[in-house]
């Protein structure tokens, strides 16, 4: 029998699919993956072959209420980590504690905080899990954690500056942990780091699931971590036919999309994406959810659903809302972006891609038809921006994340 590997993850369809990616490249070189997830994956989990535990609490991306407020903007992030994961943390911890028994290894999202007291009281093998940049909180490459650029530049003039910044969150969110404290003391183990800083890196090992070109190693990252590249999970669903006509039969459109989560909250957006095009006069499609207001026509397509890795490649450009797996699929792709930040590592995403010259953004509270217009005017007429997305897309093609990752995870037994 294979070494059984548990990969624990919480969150939407871009937390989730790294790990089925990575879940599927194990079970391929002869383990056996589990991954310990919200029951409501269940189903999507089992298809590809892999074990399933669920960890409370479980996400139910149909609650409209909750959706709403993890995309705000300002709290999005406090009301995901203080209000829906910390307050069950004894629960999640019960679940894990179950799912790692006779498990010969740990893998586990930055936010699975449960994990560290696990190992400490187990000491199963343990290796954490970064998919963004955000996650290490550097001083030498700041980070943008809000949703007003020009703040997140006033703390970017010197890294002293954005210590600081660091020191303030730490304060600020050091109250929010105190669930993980009491759960600490009645395991009899002592107070640990900061869950969100120090305390979520393993001393072994840690895995950065993501390219250099939006996030390139630093000195203050810990030096445990290994950089493997972004690790894909390719929809094996084929494009739908009627897509593909709509793609063969005229130029290249700009492809609109919220990912799998802020599609949940999208309020005017689509609505304000497919006036900008028409006055630009692009082909557009839409990959827009339960969005009703936008009609088909002939230079027109909106569906529910489309798979990333087929259509971005047929994009003239990209306007999405820089949730770490859509960004990764747009880089890769090798199409400029328009990012549209709602909340979480997001506002930090689209600053690393601008950065990389590969795209623009537009804060979500500020976006309007005219100022996409404005945006994708220059996107698509000025060639340096598809020039450097083009170079990101081969660097990125010369990673081979679910490898490498793999075999360190591997390695770890």
């Amino acid at each position: 029998m294979g070494k059984r590997i548990v990969l624990a993850t919480f969150g939407s369809l871009g937390d989730l699919h790294p790990f089925l990616a990575l879940g599927a490249g194990l079970l391929e070189r002869g383990a056996e993956p589990v991954i310990a997830t919200h029951e409501y994956y269940r189903r999507k989990v089992e298809a590809l072959g892999l074990g399933f535990a669920p960890l409370r609490r479980d996400y139910d991306p149909t609650h409209a209420d909750l959706n709403a407020l993890s995309m705000d903007p300002w709290r999005g992030t406090e009301v995901i980590l203080r209000e829906f994961l910390l307050p069950h943390i004894r629960e999640t911890y019960e679940d894990l504690a179950r799912a790692v028994e006779g498990a010969d290894l740990l893998a586990s999202h930055s936010i699975i905080f449960p994990a560290p007291l696990l190992v400490e009281k187990t000491g199963i093998p343990w290796v954490s899990i970064a998919l963004s940049p955000l996650a290490y909180m550097s001083a030498s490459d700041p980070s943008h954690t809000g949703p007003l650029p020009w703040l997140n530049r006033i703390w970017q003039i010197h890294p002293g500056l954005n210590r600081r910044l660091i020191g303030m969150i730490r304060g600020v969110t050091d109250r929010w942990c105190e669930p993980l404290r009491a759960l600490r003391k009645d395991l009899g183990l002592p107070a640990g780091g900061h869950p969100f800083f120090e305390g979520q890196h393993s001393p072994s090992l840690g895995l950065a699931l993501f390219s250099e070109t939006i996030g390139a190693p630093q000195e203050d990252w810990p030096k445990t971590v290994k950089q493997t590249g972004f690790c894909f999970l390719d929809d094996a669903r084929q494009m739908p036919e009627d897509l593909r006509r709509f793609l063969d039969d005229g130029p290249a459109p700009v492809v609109f999309t919220l990912g799998s989560a802020a599609v949940l909250t999208a309020g005017d957006f689509f609505v304000e994406c497919e006036r900008a095009a028409r006055e630009l006069g692009q082909r557009a499609v839409f990959i827009a959810g339960k969005e009703t207001r936008i009609k088909a026509s002939r230079d027109v397509f909106v569906a529910e659903y489309a798979p990333y890795s087929q259509v971005f490649a047929r994009a003239a450009a990209i306007v999405h809302q820089g949730g770490i797996g859509t960004t990764g699929q747009g880089l890769r792709a090798g199409r400029q972006a328009l990012v549209v930040p709602f909340a979480h590592d997001q506002p930090d995403n689209a600053y690393r891609v601008e950065r990389l010259g590969a795209g623009l953004s537009i804060p979500r509270p500020r976006f309007t038809a005219e100022r996409a217009m404005a945006k994708l005017r220059s996107l698509l007429e000025d060639p340096v921006y598809f020039a450097q997305a083009q170079t990101a897309a081969m660097r990125i093609a010369m990673e081979n994340g679910v490898d490498t990752a793999c075999r360190a995870l591997l390695e770890q037994i």
